[in-house]
């Protein structure tokens, strides 16, 4: 899937940059991740310690 990212009047060369930055950061994530194979029990404890954290965060 190809990521486009058009320039607009009156937007800086910065702009355009940080707006395909914004894009493609969640691709990229997701790439780091299947990098390497996790096992299950793996998975299932950083999305404990996730919920953990945003349960800190919350209070």
């Amino acid at each position: 899937m190809a990521v486009v990212v058009k320039k607009r009047p009156g937007e800086s060369n910065d702009q355009l940059i940080s707006s395909f930055r914004r894009k493609t950061a969640d691709i990229v994530v997701n790439v780091k991740k299947r990098a390497r194979y996790t096992k299950p029990s793996q998975k299932q404890r950083e999305e404990k310690k996730q919920k953990e954290r945003e349960a800190k965060i919350r209070r």
